[in-house]
């Protein structure tokens, strides 16, 4: 009777080095996509984009990855710790948040009673000093980020929100077995990883499949027109939607419109 073999070792260490690292790399993508140029929300997307492209950035180099005894249990867990880090930084999480307390200060004025509001709020939620707040939101000219004046709230909020995702973490622990093993519940998020970490022999399944290979392709055709399209109007574009209004112009199929 053959024996399975052994899984490779699934190491913690290896995966926050290598998640933060790229965790780095990812902010400053989306702060450039996102805050600066405003061309392309790559964090909001299920998955994240960042996390996605670092997840084809170690598989397109696996090779070297098996050498350096980084087994595809790490590579996942990179994946995955990108996947939940990348989405706190996006424009629906912690973005909007951590403008909230500030923005009662900077707005307050005769013809709302924002400034009654902030009376309030405790001291200890963000800053309230008059500077501070209006260099928040106009930017600052060789002076820096008052840090002095931010780390007491940030430090109190990374306690409460590393609180209150521990739970949700402990929550799906909990409630995992029932959805896996009675439920059966799918994880369709789970499945794109899941089929490119796939190996047959020595190699990644990936790059002999052929399927994979034509649906990326016209992928890649697709958006790279519409991005260039973009940049330039008279590269032609194949365009985001479709009109069928022609086909939907008699009752009741005009009701679709």
């Amino acid at each position: 009777q053959e024996v399975a073999p052994k899984a490779a070792p699934f190491r913690m260490g290896t995966v926050l080095v290598i998640g933060l690292a790229l965790l780095v790399l990812s902010n400053v993508w989306v702060r450039l996509a996102e805050l600066l140029s405003i061309s392309a929300q790559v964090s909001m997307a299920a998955p994240p984009i960042p996390a996605l492209a670092a997840l084809l950035l170690l598989l397109s180099a696996y090779p070297l990855v098996r050498r350096l005894r980084i087994s595809r249990r790490d590579i996942i867990g990179v994946y995955c710790f990108l996947t939940l880090s990348v989405a706190l930084t996006s424009g629906g999480a912690m973005r909007f948040f951590l403008h909230s307390v500030p923005t009662l200060h900077y707005f307050a004025g005769p013809e709302n009673n924002l400034s009654e509001i902030s009376e309030h709020v405790p001291d200890w939620m963000g800053p309230s000093d008059e500077a501070v707040v209006r260099t928040y939101f106009e930017g600052t000219e060789g002076s820096g980020v008052p840090w002095s004046a931010w780390i007491r709230p940030l430090s109190l909020w990374l306690v409460f929100f590393s609180a209150l995702f521990g739970l949700l973490i402990a929550l799906a622990a909990l409630f995992h077995p029932e959805w896996e093993q009675s439920e059966h519940l799918n994880y369709p998020l789970a499945e794109l990883p899941m089929r490119l970490i796939e190996q047959r022999g020595d190699t990644l399944k990936i790059w002999t499949d052929r399927g994979f290979w034509i649906g990326f392709t016209i992928a890649c055709i697709y958006n790279l027109l519409n991005i260039l399209n973009a940049y330039n109007p008279g590269i032609t574009a194949l365009g985001t939607d479709t009109s069928l209004d022609n086909l939907l112009s008699e009752w009741p199929l005009s009701a679709l419109r």
